[in-house]
């Protein structure tokens, strides 16, 4: 999964939640406030790699379990440019939930 942001300056708090396909790679434009969430279908024994591009901005994402549990959670104040990416091998069938503010 490979998602690009770049900041915009509408200050929105709406949460949109779309669902992932494997492959898929989405780009997006998200403003401060904004939040936006993703469904993805996975199986135990399945790796996931999450790239997370950002473009003049700071994304916070964290990546959820079946069970709401956080897998894994970052945000790097510093790091306003470039690919931040993080993986995970999934131990339980279910759909999971990729959140990005």
């Amino acid at each position: 999964i490979v998602l690009g942001f770049g900041q915009t300056h509408e200050n929105k708090t709406t949460t949109e939640i779309s669902t992932l396909e494997f492959g898929q790679v989405v780009e997006r434009e998200i403003s401060g406030g904004q939040r936006q969430a993703f469904k993805i279908k996975l199986n135990a024994g399945q790796f996931i790699k999450i790239e997370v591009e950002q473009n003049n901005c700071d994304i916070m994402l964290s990546f959820q379990n079946p069970e709401k549990t956080n897998i894994f959670e970052f945000k790097n104040e510093i790091f306003r440019n470039g690919v931040e990416s993080q993986g995970a091998a999934i131990e339980a069938d279910g759909e999971y939930e990729l959140r990005l503010s």
